[in-house]
């Protein structure tokens, strides 16, 4: 017979799981022996947040559920930052978390409500017992990952995994028959981008899950449209493509929301409103295109299309008329302008954090994956790094944490072992997960991690000036960062000049072990990047 434990080491091979991310616990150990039985490998980080952005970023590369595990008690409320990354990021994942047995008697130590700590950061959250198990996983891989995706919470007592299990858990999830609509009477939408004089193309991150690309160039070319991203939807148009115009809200937010006004009707594809930091500006028409409804409200759309996003895109594109909406030219002036703009000439010591992403995207492949942690730096790589495809950049956007960029990049290295991987980080996002440098050597995952080296909380620090208040709690001491990644096994590099960077990455680029290459920057840019 099939106990609790086993079943669910069944259910996730056949959801297509390869790694259970997490930090043992007595009631999980039954799940991890099982697990292991049927292939699927543990990962053991150092910390649970960290094994849960590991989880999150698995889920939204493969978009199979991440499983990660963790103890009761302060196991559980060490997951909630990562759980609730995939919350407002959007991502599928499945937390389960040990508790105490069932009748455990009368004992408050680590006694918590789990179930309750998770409701809010989560789509569903819910006890597991065994009697119930095959229709709770079944019903946990289905509600994470419909739209729009994101984590399920499990609590199990100690109990319930060696208890059996009836049931069968069938086909894979993503069996489910899930239709949407197109776009069945496309006329009036053809007439209003007819009759628009300069129409934008606003895009999220639902057009990534949804495999909108090729739909969404095609629509940009035939029309003549320019594309503006979200930092989440890098690449979904090859940032190199003339009617590639940048990301909203990055660094030049001012100057993209000038250009923005310029239009005459947004046509808002799979936007999600949880990646917009400032206020919605522009008091245009909007049509939103997503497989759910405009129940954010952040813009108000006269027009909404809920279907199949690529097949009501294609729709459009093949409507179009000869006359471009806006002239290659001028798109192309604006993008070139608006970069010169953002990388001005510097005075004072340590290179410009703008030099730093120039380079490396030069020095890499075409294919590389890039992960960013959270920081002023992340706000200059949504807009100067170019991605190439979707899928290829992934970035905390919805909830925005420090400490992402590492477990994310070895997330990513494990999903895509065959590509390069680099990590973009602050000295303050590398300081909380330095640790992990043990785990990337350990999982043989050869990351590159650049560090923005400045001794600052540059982005509070920004904050603090802005209102004349004294830089209190927004300085680093930073240790020796090449003997640190030494101590873990990794090479540690440093770097002074942009000739220096490149070469530390070529060398990087064929080594086993992670690289840390850490960059003195002059953080005066920001200052003037955040100001356009």
């Amino acid at each position: 017979m099939t106990n609790l434990s086993e079943y669910m080491a069944k259910a996730f091979k056949t959801e297509g799981v390869k790694h259970i991310f997490g930090y043992p616990g007595g009631a999980t150990l039954d799940i991890m022996e099982a697990a292991d039985k049927e292939g699927i490998k543990f990962v053991l980080p150092r910390s649970e947040w960290s094994a849960a952005y590991m989880a999150s970023i698995t889920g939204e590369i493969t978009g199979v559920p991440g499983i990660v595990l963790s103890t009761l008690g302060p196991g559980a409320t060490n997951l909630v930052n990562g759980v609730s990354h995939a919350y407002l990021d959007r991502n599928p994942l499945i937390a389960i978390t040990g508790r105490l047995s069932t009748g455990a008697g009368n004992t408050n130590h680590q006694l918590l409500n789990q179930v309750s700590i998770f409701e809010p950061v989560t789509k569903w959250a819910s006890t597991l017992h065994a009697a119930s198990g095959a229709s709770h996983i079944r019903r946990a891989f289905h509600v994470s990952k419909m739209e729009r995706p994101g984590p399920v919470h499990l609590d199990l007592p100690k109990d319930q995994g060696t208890i059996e299990c009836e049931g069968e858990f069938g086909e894979p999830t993503n069996s489910i028959n899930v239709t949407y609509g197109d776009l069945s009477d496309p006329a009036s939408l053809i007439k209003r981008l007819e009759n628009s004089k300069h129409p934008i193309l606003l895009v999220g991150p639902s057009a990534v899950r949804h495999h909108s690309s090729d739909a969404l160039t095609k629509l940009a070319e035939n029309w003549g449209i320019p594309v503006a991203t979200t930092a989440k939807a890098k690449g979904i148009i090859d940032e190199r493509h003339v009617y590639s115009i940048g990301s909203v809200d990055m660094i030049g937010a001012k100057t993209m929301k000038e250009f923005v006004r310029q239009t005459d009707l947004i046509l808002a594809v799979g936007f999600d409103a949880v990646e917009l930091i400032g206020k919605w500006e522009v008091n245009v028409p909007v049509v939103h295109i997503d497989s759910v409804p405009n129940t954010d409200y952040v813009y108000f759309a006269d027009t909404e299309i809920i279907g199949n996003i690529p097949k009501i895109l294609n729709t459009l594109a093949d409507a179009a008329g000869t006359a471009e909406k806006w002239s290659e030219k001028e798109v192309k002036e604006f993008r070139n302008e608006f970069v010169s703009k953002l990388t001005p000439p510097l005075n004072g010591a340590g290179l410009s954090p703008s030099s730093v992403v120039q380079t490396a995207r030069e020095t890499l492949p075409e294919d590389t994956i890039a992960v960013t942690d959270t920081g002023s730096h992340k706000m200059l790589l949504g807009q100067l790094w170019s991605a190439y495809s979707p899928k290829s950049y992934y970035v905390s956007n919805g909830i925005g944490t420090m400490g992402f960029g590492i477990p994310g990049a070895i997330a990513a290295k494990m999903n895509f072992p065959a590509k390069p991987v680099i990590c973009f980080t602050g000295d303050g996002g590398f300081a909380m997960v330095s640790s992990e440098l043990k785990t990337a050597v350990e999982q043989n995952c050869p990351i590159i991690v650049i560090v923005f080296k400045d001794g600052k909380l540059d982005r509070i620090l920004r904050k603090q000036e802005a209102t004349n208040l004294d830089p209190v709690g927004t300085t680093i001491t930073n240790p020796d960062f090449t003997k640190l990644a030494e101590s873990y096994g990794a090479n540690g590099v440093a770097v002074s000049t942009n000739s220096e960077l490149a070469k530390a990455i070529e060398n990087a680029l064929g080594q086993n072990v992670p690289t840390l290459i850490h960059v003195p920057v002059n953080v005066e840019e920001y200052a003037i990047q955040f100001g356009l």
